[in-house]
């Protein structure tokens, strides 16, 4: 695990693990933008998968949704 912009990132197969899916499902969600990877050895944000968990995945897309929307408006 490695620390960037103090985000903890992980491996897709980390992600996957946390979360109990492939990782297939993991790349898939990373495409329709669910999940933050970054290309730095395809590492997925640990912090995002836990919120997911926490929130559920509604929930979570909600927040996501709503906090591009005030990144994009500053």
């Amino acid at each position: 695990m490695m620390e960037v912009n103090a985000k903890k990132w992980g491996t897709q197969q980390e992600a996957a693990e946390i979360l109990g899916v492939s990782v297939n499902t993991i790349s898939r969600w990373e495409k329709e933008g669910r999940i933050e990877v970054r290309k730095l050895g395809q590492r997925v944000s640990l912090d995002d998968v836990r919120r997911l968990l926490e929130l559920g995945e509604d929930e979570y897309m909600r927040e996501r949704y709503r906090k591009e929307r005030t990144h994009r408006t500053k």
